[in-house]
């Protein structure tokens, strides 16, 4: 997350990890051209960070919601009438109005699927989270939903 907020990687989309070697790469890791990438890092716009974190919370919410209710819900609606949280689901995939996870809706994919995106969203959560300044130490950063 670190270096995709600056610019130096494009992240992947909630359901894929990242590669660890391609961030290597995109920040020069063990080369010596990657002590100077450092010098010169610029961090995202705060509102392009700002819109990732109201995504992942959205997802976030989803996956977490579906751990303790597991079932097909409208979240295509529920999303849009979200009254504690701005919600953009316009970049998700949707399979009868929830959450895709792959080509099925979350209701149908394995449980080991949709808790692997859950542990990836997470993750990111608490990341964009710290990059907007919730806490400055990043272990306390909360990823509520």
């Amino acid at each position: 997350m670190l270096v995709w907020a600056f610019g130096r990687y494009d992240l992947p989309g909630w359901e894929e990890q990242v590669d660890p070697p391609g961030v290597g790469e995109a920040v020069g890791f063990l080369q010596d051209e990657g002590l100077s990438l450092a010098a010169d890092a610029v961090l995202r716009d705060s509102e392009e960070i700002a819109d990732l974190a109201d995504e992942l919370l959205a997802v976030h919410w989803r996956l977490r919601e579906f751990s303790l209710q597991p079932g097909p819900m409208d979240f295509r609606d529920f999303a849009s009438q979200c009254a504690w949280a701005d919600m953009p689901v316009e970049r998700l995939r949707f399979v009868n109005d929830d959450l895709a996870i792959g080509d099925v809706a979350i209701a149908n994919a394995s449980e080991e699927l949709w808790r692997e995106r859950l542990s990836i969203v997470m993750e990111r959560d608490q990341a964009v989270n710290w990059l907007m300044g919730y806490e400055p130490t990043y272990s306390l950063v909360t990823t509520d939903t």
